[in-house]
């Protein structure tokens, strides 16, 4: 399946490796893909008005279309955010892909974090 469009979200550190997901995606790969941490004013704006639990899901209820797909990156797994983000992005009918946590991988924070950008690099790769 090939996705229209892919958004991509995640907290601290995995914030800056969706972002560095989505150059890649979009640079080495010509995907259309953006990261949902990007705009700090959006994301601001969402997490002042809303609640911080709002900030992804609420930029998904004005992006999201049939057939993108929503990757997540979390090292814990249990953020609200991004629970909120794959449930709509599933109730809406959209692929989510979660990268794996680092309980699954039986791995500390720093090197779930590592774990995710190679991650990111063999996707590239592969793709390209």
């Amino acid at each position: 399946m090939k996705a229209s469009f892919v958004y991509i979200c995640g907290n601290g550190g995995s914030a800056s490796t969706a972002n560095h997901f989505a150059n890649d995606l979009v640079k080495m790969c010509a995907v259309r893909a953006v990261s949902l941490c990007s705009n700090e004013a959006i994301v601001m704006a969402y997490a002042n008005d809303d609640g911080y639990d709002s900030i992804f899901i609420n930029q998904l209820e004005v992006f999201l279309e049939r057939g993108d797909l929503l990757i997540t990156i979390s090292g814990s797994g249990t953020s609200g955010n991004i629970m909120k983000a794959k449930e709509h992005a599933k109730f809406r009918g959209n692929t989510v892909c979660s990268f794996p946590t680092m309980k699954e991988m039986n791995m500390d924070m720093q090197r779930i974090e590592d774990y995710h950008l190679k991650l990111t690099h063999e996707i590239c790769d592969e793709l390209k």
